[in-house]
């Protein structure tokens, strides 16, 4: 598993969140205020797969507990490209996981096949 963040040299200060192992343990994606530009999610795996997004400090989330803000399904061995042109504001942090099922109380990991994450924001 690899998580980095890196500054992209834009005006606005623009960075790349990217997690080439998304799974059932949650990741903080920024511990402060995030307005989201830009989320590519990669699934490789056979089966949809649920990505759960929450405005709360990663130390805050139970991943099958914690109410997440946004679930996003995400088909069998698809690339799903989403662009916020006017941005997506979580305005206290950002974390994120990734479950096998859109029920709130899942926490089952989403496959053998690394699930890929990649946020923009400001």
């Amino acid at each position: 598993m690899a998580i980095s963040t890196i500054d992209l040299a834009t005006p606005s200060g623009l960075q790349q969140y990217e997690n080439t192992d998304l799974d059932e343990v949650k990741a903080g994606i920024k511990a402060s205020s995030a307005v989201v530009k830009y989320i590519e999610i990669d699934n490789p795996n056979g089966a949809e797969v649920f990505v759960k997004l929450w405005n709360v400090a990663v130390g805050s989330v139970t991943v099958g507990t914690t109410p997440a803000q946004a679930v996003i399904m995400v088909p069998a061995n698809t690339v799903l490209p989403l662009p916020f042109p006017a941005g997506w504001t979580f305005g206290t942090a950002l974390t994120a996981a990734c479950t096998l099922l859109a029920i709130e109380n899942d926490a089952t990991d989403p496959g053998a096949s690394a699930v890929i994450l990649r946020v923009l924001y400001v």
